[in-house]
C-alpha cells in the first residue's frame, strides 16, 4: 500500500468514525425559522426553543441583511439547530414554505411585517411568511423587532404601528413577544389542524373554497387566509360571514 493510498483509507476511517458519533437528527416535525433584518429578542427565541431540538427539526434561514449581524454557529449553538442556512442556500422560499410543518419568525423587521401584511412581498423571507399564510401553514412571528410599544409616539402613530399586526393575524398568524413565541409554537402543533394556535379561532384555506359551490359559508370569527381569498376570487365564490 502506497503513502497515499494509506492517508485515504486513514481519512476514510476518520470520517466514518465521526458519522457515528453525530446525534441524530430528530424525526419531529420539520419548523422552519426566520431570522430577518433585525436581532431584537433572537436571544429570547433561541433560548426558548433550544430545549425543543430534541423532539423537532429546527431548520433556521437568515436573510441576507442578519447574516452580517448573526453567524449561522451562533444559532447553531444558541438555538439547537438541526440547520442553519442563508437565504441563498435555501432556494425557492414557496417551497421551502411548502415543506414546513410549522414557520416562525424568531425576528420580523418592520419593512418585512408591512409588506407582508400588504399582500406585496418582494424579498426573500417575505415570499416565505407569505406563502406559508397563503397556504394555511401554522405560523407564529415575534414581534420585538417592530418596537410595537413606542411609549413617546402619539395615539395614531401607535395604531399606524400596531395596523400591519392586526392584518397578519388576520390571515392566520400567531403574534406576540419574542418571549412568548417557543410556548405558541408548541401550541400551535399541538392544536388540531385548521385553528389558530392563539385564538382557536377557524382557519378557512384554499381547500374549503375549491369545495364549495357558489357560496362559502364562514364560521363566526374565522380567519381566511391570503390564498383563500385568492381562490374565491378567481373561481367567483361568494364569502358570507356568520354573526358573532
Amino acid at each position: 500500500m502506497t503513502e497515499q493510498e494509506l492517508a485515504q483509507l486513514v481519512e476514510a476511517t476518520v470520517q466514518a468514525v465521526l458519522a457515528q458519533l453525530q446525534p441524530p437528527a430528530p424525526r419531529g416535525p420539520r419548523v422552519r425559522v426566520l431570522v430577518s433584518d433585525t436581532d431584537h429578542g433572537l436571544d429570547l427565541v433561541l433560548a426558548g426553543l433550544k430545549p425543543l431540538a430534541s423532539r423537532w427539526r429546527l431548520e433556521y434561514v437568515l436573510t441576507s441583511g442578519e447574516t452580517a449581524q448573526v453567524t449561522p454557529a451562533y444559532v447553531r449553538e444558541r438555538g439547537g439547530a438541526a440547520t442553519v442556512q442563508t437565504e441563498v442556500d435555501a432556494g425557492c422560499p414557496r417551497a421551502f414554505a411548502k415543506g414546513a410543518d410549522l414557520v416562525l419568525a424568531a425576528t420580523l423587521d418592520r419593512a418585512t411585517a408591512l409588506r407582508v401584511a400588504l399582500t406585496m412581498p418582494e424579498r426573500w423571507g417575505e415570499r416565505f411568511l407569505f406563502d406559508a399564510l397563503r397556504r394555511g401553514k401554522p405560523v407564529v412571528l415575534a414581534t420585538d423587532g417592530l418596537f410595537l410599544e413606542a411609549p413617546d409616539a402619539t395615539p395614531q402613530l401607535r395604531a399606524a404601528l400596531a395596523e400591519p399586526v392586526a392584518r397578519l393575524e388576520v390571515f392566520g398568524a400567531t403574534v406576540l413577544p419574542a418571549a412568548q413565541l417557543a410556548a405558541a409554537a408548541e401550541t400551535a402543533l399541538a392544536g388540531p389542524p385548521g385553528y389558530n394556535a392563539a385564538s382557536n379561532r377557524a382557519l378557512v384555506t384554499a381547500a374549503e373554497v375549491e369545495a364549495a359551490g357558489d357560496e362559502l359559508v364562514l364560521p363566526a370569527g374565522a380567519l381566511v387566509t391570503p390564498l383563500a381569498l385568492d381562490r374565491a376570487r378567481e373561481l367567483g365564490v361568494i364569502l358570507r360571514r356568520l354573526p358573532h
